[in-house]
């Protein structure tokens, strides 16, 4: 017999209707496989069965967490949840041989919720490099499960991409990227937004949102200043990934390491390096950033922000820097002078949030070349856009600052367009008030191969 229970379908609005929808999930599963059950403590329940049946079972847990985290703001609910499932799972560790086979799954690891110091005898695969693969499609499942509808679109008339493998570089940047493991390099993409995806006709959009994942990564935005925590490839020490306490998460007491390991754990962000001390994180993908940065400026600013996402997509598509720099001062008008930094690091704050909101574009802030670091650094499949900032001053010496200090060399034996870009802002008008943008003559500039 296999029990799956399925936490996230509990009701949390109560405890009462918790206890209730709790017994409820118990029994469908205890009918499902032949047995019967009376209502009483879901433990009980759960005891009862096992003492009925001579040989053992398979028990699996799905979303262990949905109850606390969606319950965190009522500590007694919390509470009172919390040692309801502690009483569960002691039951389960101390009628293990009964149990053929137990697996759990969930968004966090609680430190003290008493579920883990009561089922010590589990193997935590959350980082194991032999499952790194196994939530999620690798890039060989994708082309193997999926050409039909790659060769559907690539046959289509109205196509974006002429080329195949520019198509597959799109999906690519928009659904892979998820690292479950520092010690395997391999990379997966987001199954239920790929089948989306597909069976959408091929229209890239975030549908990852739809899907009714965690919210409380940007919840947390009114008490913790994220855009701070996430703008410079964070580094996540895993003693906070082991020590994550959800009794500081409903007082707002977590420091800004635990708040990085819940936007881990709720797939904000994912492994891009990492060893047995820590992790260095990055956005997993284009969907991804869109969503939690849209998410994070909405709550941030107030700003609606799907129409300069929008407009910004399509200039972003078509490299119209122009009228990506006309949408962007209109959004810069709709900021609260209260965020709104009027130094440079400001500006450039809103410019990275901007274009992570609207995507189209890879972008990475503060790159670190041989002399320096560039402010932003904005890449397509075809194009990569090197940006200096400057304010009250002129794009002229933004630009000339960008050729002394070579921030654009490393891509000068890339197969890529190079356009290197000068912006200034008035911290008056708080507006670009004026940009210019070159594009590299390769063959004028040394390949440094010698």
């Amino acid at each position: 017999p296999v029990f799956h229970f399925n936490f996230s379908k509990l009701e949390v609005d109560s405890y009462d209707e918790f206890i209730e929808s709790f017994q409820a999930c118990i029994i469908e599963q205890a009918t499902i496989n032949g047995f019967t059950v009376e209502r009483k403590a879901p433990g009980q329940m759960l005891l009862s069965i096992l003492d009925s049946y001579e040989g053992k079972v398979v028990i699996i847990v799905d979303e262990y967490d949905y109850p606390i985290l969606h319950s965190y703001k009522d500590i007694d609910l919390a509470d009172k949840i919390r040692d309801k499932f502690s009483s569960f799972y002691t039951i389960i560790k101390n009628t293990s041989e009964k149990i053929r086979f137990f697996f759990i799954t969930g968004i966090t690891k609680f430190s003290n919720m008493s579920i883990f110091s009561q089922m010590n005898n589990l193997t935590d695969l959350t980082f194991n490099e032999d499952y790194a693969s196994v939530l999620g499609y690798t890039q060989e499942e994708l082309l193997s499960n999926f050409s039909s509808y790659i060769d559907a679109y690539m046959a289509r008339d109205d196509r974006e991409y002429e080329k195949r493998e520019d198509f597959l570089d799109a999906i690519r940047e928009y659904y892979d990227g998820y690292r479950f493991s520092y010690e395997n390099p391999v990379k997966v993409y987001n199954p239920v937004s790929v089948g989306t995806f597909f069976n959408n006709k091929c229209r890239f959009k975030p549908y990852w949102e739809s899907t009714g994942v965690s919210t409380l990564a940007v919840d947390l935005a009114s008490d913790y200043h994220l855009e701070r925590i996430i703008s410079e490839n964070p580094v996540l020490p895993l003693s906070a990934v082991n020590t994550f306490d959800y009794s500081l998460l409903r007082e707002k007491k977590l420091k800004d390491l635990q708040v990085l390991a819940l936007i881990l754990f709720t797939g904000y962000m994912t492994i891009a390096d990492g060893d047995s001390e820590g992790l260095t994180l990055t956005f997993p993908n284009t969907e991804i950033r869109k969503t939690f940065t849209q998410n994070l400026v909405e709550r941030f600013t107030g700003i609606s922000t799907s129409i300069y996402a929008l407009d910004g997509v399509r200039a972003a598509r078509k490299g119209d820097f122009e009228s990506l720099t006309k949408i962007f001062n209109a959004f810069l008008k709709e900021f609260p002078y209260t965020i709104l930094e009027k130094k440079e690091k400001g500006y450039q704050e809103a410019f990275y949030s901007f274009f992570l909101m609207i995507g189209g574009f890879r972008i990475d802030a503060e790159e670190a070349v041989l002399n320096g670091r560039s402010d932003v650094v904005l890449s397509t499949t075809r194009d990569v856009y090197v940006v200096e900032m400057k304010v009250d001053e002129s794009a002229d010496k933004a630009l000339k600052q960008i050729r002394k200090k070579g921030y654009y060399h490393k891509y000068i034996n890339r197969s890529r367009a190079i356009h290197i870009i000068g912006l200034n802002f008035s911290s008056k008008t708080r507006q670009i008030t004026e940009w210019k943008e070159e594009v590299i003559d390769k063959t004028k500039e040394p390949t440094f191969l010698g």
